[in-house]
């Protein structure tokens, strides 16, 4: 989207340093930054009006699905949304109400729009449900563009440029734990770069290493 349309609430005067009564916090602005870099106009439109319609969206972690739904319920950008996905502790759920496959079947037959959120669809949905799909819209990692202007909207700071993959192999929790109100932009990107480099460390910890009671040749060596 141009930007001189979106995200008015960054460029009103009442938003920029100096005034802290329209901060945001990164959970609202998360969401919020990366539909709208990540959604046309014209999928926007297609969306708010339509009736009948199954939208899939796919968030880069499952940390991202919770806070997505509740921006989508809450602001209603996309319009009145019925929801299919599955929560945190893997159950498969309809909305707060914990009605499953048959009331989805249901609803989307009755016309109402549906949408559903998973960060891996085929394993998460049941095949009815990714048939269903008529419009399918993917969130990717989130931008060095995107994570400048959460940190300007939380902060109200500017932010230098950053490396593109600075969020690369960051969540959602990583994101808001790093990006705070009343911390300086380069506080935020320390601890942004911080986490990537604990993530990093992690994903470098081999996974198949032998438990050490199962190792045999060794004598004491494994005491």
């Amino acid at each position: 989207m141009s930007e001189d349309t979106t995200f008015d609430y960054l460029t009103d005067p009442a938003c920029m340093p100096g005034s802290s009564s329209t901060r945001m916090a990164p959970a609202q602005v998360l969401p919020r930054l990366a539909l709208e870099e990540t959604l046309t106009p014209a999928q926007m439109q297609r969306i708010k009006s339509s009736t009948g319609m199954m939208l899939l969206i796919k968030v880069p972690s499952e940390d991202w699905i919770m806070p997505l739904e509740e921006y989508l319920a809450t602001d209603q950008p996309l319009g009145c949304l019925q929801f299919y996905l599955k929560d945190g502790s893997g159950r498969r759920r309809l909305s707060n109400a914990g009605y499953g496959l048959q009331t989805f079947l249901e609803w989307i037959a009755s016309g109402k729009t549906m949408v559903a959120i998973a960060h891996n669809p085929s394993v998460d949905f049941p095949k009815e449900v990714i048939s269903a799909v008529d419009l399918t819209v993917t969130l990717g990692p989130p931008s060095a563009r995107l994570v400048a202007r959460a940190i300007r909207a939380v902060t109200g700071k500017r932010v230098r440029p950053l490396p593109d993959d600075i969020a690369a192999r960051l969540g959602f929790v990583d994101l808001c734990a790093a990006i705070r109100s009343g911390s300086t932009s380069a506080q935020c990107v320390a601890r942004l770069q911080r986490a990537a480099r604990a993530r990093t460390a992690i994903e470098a910890v081999p996974v198949d290493v032998p438990d050490i009671n199962d190792l045999h040749g060794y004598g004491e060596a494994k005491v």
